[in-house]
Order: structure tokens, then C-alpha cells, then sequence
């Protein structure tokens, strides 16, 4: 998870960059962050088994799995009313920004929280 995150904060991070460039470069940033969060529905599974255990893997899966619907409906919207609401914001670079700081906020607690100790 440490890897996936980092990557996809490197990524998200460097919309502050890719304004100045060409829309084949956004397009391939954007394929990239895709299949990071692509490869992120492989390790959930098994990352809510270890932490919560397998009795009721898939209630508690379900509940992860509605925390990325619920972001991937408000994380748009936030980032569109940030867009329109505020002139000095031409793009979405900080946007992009603000998501890869807290998706590098991610890789960090991916290196430190551990799964709690079966007794």
C-alpha cells in the first residue's frame, strides 16, 4: 500500500505542473493514478481481513468499499466548487495538490499502522 499511495500522491501532486504541458501527458498521469486505484481493490480486501478479521470480512469490506464511493462523489464536487468559487484558481492544481498531500498522508500511516495482535 506504501508503494501504490506514494505513486499516486507523486502523481496527484504534479497537476501543479501539468497545466503547462500537453493533454496527451494529463492523459497519461491520469491512466497512471487509475491503475494505482485499480491495483488499491486487490490489497483492501485482505488489508480489512487482517485489521478487523474474516468473520464478517465482507460487511466490513462493504463499508470501505462505500467510504470510496461516498470520496468518489464528494472529492469532485469539492474540487469543482474550489475551481468556480475562487478566481486566483484558474485549474485544478490545487486541487490535485491537496489530494496528493493527503494521499502522501496515506503512504506514511501505510508504513506505520500495523494490524492489531491476534490474542
Amino acid at each position: 500500500m506504501f508503494i501504490l499511495f506514494g505513486i499516486q500522491a507523486v502523481l496527484l501532486a504534479s497537476f501543479v505542473f501539468l497545466s503547462q504541458t500537453t493533454p496527451l501527458m494529463v492523459y497519461i498521469v491520469m491512466a497512471s493514478i487509475g491503475l494505482c486505484y485499480g491495483a488499491c481493490f486487490s490489497l483492501f480486501p485482505s488489508a480489512t481481513a487482517d485489521f478487523f478479521g474474516t468473520k464478517n470480512v465482507g460487511a466490513n469490506y462493504g463499508i470501505v468499499f462505500t467510504s470510496y464511493g461516498a470520496g468518489g462523489i464528494l472529492g469532485p464536487m469539492l474540487s469543482a466548487y474550489l475551481v468556480k468559487s475562487n478566481p486566483a484558481i484558474a485549474d485544478y492544481m490545487w486541487p490535485g495538490l491537496i489530494l496528493g498531500v493527503l494521499v502522501g498522508i496515506a503512504a506514511l500511516m501505510a508504513l506505520v499502522i500495523k494490524p492489531p495482535i491476534k490474542e
